[in-house]
């Protein structure tokens, strides 16, 4: 797949002495904005090519902003220990911090037409909210660690920190099949269509070792390992193309990226057309986006 890709467009916090590392990024899908968290517990909405800054409201307190999810009228955020949604004015419509809200991580909304959110982390239950009264309607036991959390048309795909992906029963959140993608924790996964895809770490005497491959799989009917995306500086982010069913973007700490399609590892040609982009930081990179139009990165 051929394209090419050059920076448009770099921001920083405006409060210079107290810059605060940005720790999630969505592009929302309505409106030609960018939404950003970070460590502090603020959320903030940049617009337009030129990304001038557009809202502002601090969602947690001092609490790092994990995730993001934009609805036509609201945004939900979600730290460690609270999950809060506001309109798209700031006002708060709702916010849950409980005994049940310990170590959030990720959370997705259901595949199903009730409105509810999943949402879980490194505590013992899963979590249904929702999201038009801003309630726990119940607790699945048993559903510990995960670490990312995906929706499909027939299932709810959920990865934990000890490597393992399990694919639910989006009613009974019954685990239908599972698969060990790496040895030890999982850094990201995205799905489309029939594919999943992880990348993470493996154990190797007692350390934590990147994979430098991007696992994929084939997950129609039983799971079904393919052939994996080479990946030598370390994938640690993941996200499918919005229009194209089997591309991947996947991205690593130090800024280096690609865009692969998977189809093409099966017929042998991804060494040929393989290209890699370099964003120009001096620092790590966080957090990632790709738009809805597949036009815009952050």
């Amino acid at each position: 797949m051929e394209s090419q890709w050059t920076e448009v467009q770099n921001i920083c916090d405006v409060n210079t002495s107290k810059v605060s590392p940005i720790s999630a990024l969505c592009w929302d899908p309505y409106h030609e904005l960018l939404w950003v968290g970070n460590d502090s517990g603020r959320v903030v909405s940049y617009y337009g090519k030129g990304l001038q800054r557009y809202t502002s409201f601090k969602m947690h307190n001092d609490q790092q902003v994990r995730q993001i999810r934009v609805t036509d009228r609201s945004i939900i955020s979600l730290s460690p220990k609270s999950i809060q949604m506001r309109d798209r004015r700031g006002l708060v419509k709702w916010n849950i911090s409980n005994e049940q809200t310990k170590n959030l991580h990720c959370m997705t909304s259901t595949t199903l037409t009730n409105g509810e959110l999943l949402v879980a982390g490194q505590q013992e239950d899963m979590l249904v909210v929702s999201a038009a009264r801003g309630v726990i309607t119940r607790t699945i036991k048993g559903v510990s660690n995960i670490v990312v959390l995906k929706s499909m048309p027939r299932s709810i795909c959920a990865g934990s920190l000890l490597g393992e992906v399990t694919l639910r029963d989006p009613r009974t959140m019954k685990v239908e099949q599972r698969v060990q993608a790496h040895t030890a924790t999982l850094s990201d996964l995205d799905v489309s269509g029939n594919l999943l895809l992880t990348c993470g770490f493996s154990q190797r005497q007692g350390s934590l070792i990147m994979d430098p491959l991007v696992k994929v799989y084939d997950i129609r009917m039983a799971v079904r390992t393919l052939a994996p995306i080479p990946f030598p500086s370390g994938p640690m982010f993941l996200k499918m193309h919005p229009t194209l069913s089997t591309t991947c973007l996947v991205a690593s700490q130090t800024g280096q990226f690609q865009l692969c399609d998977v189809s093409s590892l099966t017929m042998g040609s991804y060494g040929l057309s393989a290209q890699f982009f370099q964003v120009q930081t001096s620092s790590y990179i966080t957090a990632m986006d790709i738009s809805s139009s597949a036009q815009t990165i952050a």
